[in-house]
């Protein structure tokens, strides 16, 4: 342990987005291990504009609400900005509930949609990702995070980008997927200021 904490102190390769993820993840915080994660962050190496990932988005979906993730909030890092590293992804993929809370209060639209963060990217739909199968590991935590997710407003009628002629409703139905009637009955999102809802 104490090996690989000196060589990730003194070796400038070791900062990557990898070693932030694995250096954040539960088993490393329980092993001391993000103590090199702090001492970055305190000689300034994780600060805005220093690194061509965010730090942010690097960290374990489960070190969102520690202290390291509100120093680099402080420091000016932002959800946004965090996209392109592939933490709002890891954080579906795990059905880490508390870390989408995280990323859903700073960036609501995530619920939705995600924006294309490179070019030649397209934006692509959450409720659509987790129903591919295999995304999330076991169909018990694919309906947690279904559910989750229409409870904060995901629309299963949202067209999707790279097929405008699926939905995340037709695109359950077509995989056979136990939860095609969940999303098929959900309701349309009434919009803003609507007093009724739209008629399907």
């Amino acid at each position: 342990r104490e090996a690989l904490r000196r060589l990730a102190e003194i070796d400038p390769r070791a900062l990557q987005a990898e070693t932030v993820h694995a250096l954040s993840c539960p088993a490393a915080r329980e092993a001391g291990l993000d103590t090199v994660l702090a001492g970055w962050q305190a000689e300034g190496r994780l600060a805005r504009g220093q690194l061509a990932f965010s730090p942010l988005g690097a960290l374990h979906p489960s070190a969102l609400h520690g202290p390291l993730a509100q120093a680099l909030e402080a420091q000016g890092h932002a959800a946004r900005d965090a996209l392109g590293t592939g933490g709002f992804e890891a954080a579906l993929r795990d059905a880490d509930l508390h870390a989408l809370d995280w990323w859903l209060q700073r960036e609501p639209g995530l619920v939705n949609q995600v924006p294309a963060m490179r070019s030649g990217q397209l934006p692509w739909v959450p409720l659509a990702r987790v129903l591919v199968p295999g995304f999330v590991g076991d169909e018990a935590r694919q309906r947690q995070v279904v559910d989750y997710l229409l409870a904060h407003g995901a629309d299963p009628w949202r067209r999707l980008p790279h097929d405008s002629s699926q939905t995340p409703a037709s695109l359950a139905t077509r995989l056979h997927s136990p939860l095609a009637p969940l999303l098929q009955n959900a309701p349309l999102p009434v919009p803003a200021g609507s007093p009724i809802a739209a008629v399907r």
